[in-house]
């Protein structure tokens, strides 16, 4: 699994830009959105959460896209299929590196956020932990409607149309757990909810990937 994610990390390093540009966008959403509006703090206390949330689905729908395109114009996917290597270990590899470089940066970024936008500690610490929490399970989501799609003509569509619903609960339990914080710290149920979720994607996951994987192929 190692070797696995050594070679996912090279292969997204030969072209840094489609690392990067996640991180530029990201960026960009949080700092300019709020020039639009009311220099109101409160106002932007209210809506700072929603753009995080917003710019993240957009990131993770973007990085997903062509997640499976190289592997599978190239045929490395057969090569999956005949390999002796477990198709889960190979899924959870390359899930797991994809996180590393395209998620995990973006956490570093969200602290600067909320102390750009003047935060209270509560909230800021729960608005951190949901997307910690939410943002594996989103992506794993978002791969599974991309590997359902995979050689269709209309994937960048379909794929999108057929993973938002799934984002819904996330979206909700998160938005409730931002909304039940006041100056007190205290961990809304909500969380609770989304770690299940969290934990649900990554031990389902990677199999739920892998039948779809060897379903679509047989296909």
């Amino acid at each position: 699994m190692l070797d696995l994610i050594k070679r996912e990390i090279k292969i997204y390093f030969r072209n840094p830009s489609g690392i990067f540009m996640p991180i530029l966008f990201f960026f960009l959403i949080v700092t300019i959105f709020p020039l639009s509006m009311s220099p109101d703090k409160n106002l932007l206390t209210l809506v700072i959460p929603t753009i995080l949330w917003i710019t993240s689905i957009f990131i993770i729908i973007f990085t997903t896209q062509n997640f499976f395109i190289d592997d599978y114009n190239s045929g490395v996917f057969e090569s999956y299929y005949l390999s002796k290597i477990s198709i889960e270990k190979i899924f959870f590899s390359k899930i797991l590196s994809s996180f590393i470089l395209f998620v995990f940066p973006l956490l570093f970024f969200i602290p600067l956020v909320i102390v750009f936008y003047d935060l209270n500690s509560a909230k800021s610490l729960i608005i951190f932990i949901t997307v910690l929490v939410s943002m594996p399970s989103l992506f794993i989501l978002s791969l599974f409607g991309v590997l359902i799609t995979l050689g269709l003509s209309k994937q960048n569509y379909l794929s999108s149309i057929i993973t938002l619903p799934f984002f819904m609960p996330n979206i909700i339990f998160s938005a409730k757990s931002v909304q039940q914080i006041d100056s007190s710290f205290f961990l809304p149920p909500e969380l609770f909810f989304l770690m299940a979720i969290l934990i649900l994607s990554l031990f389902l996951g990677p199999y739920l990937l892998a039948f779809t994987f060897k379903t679509s192929l047989q296909n």
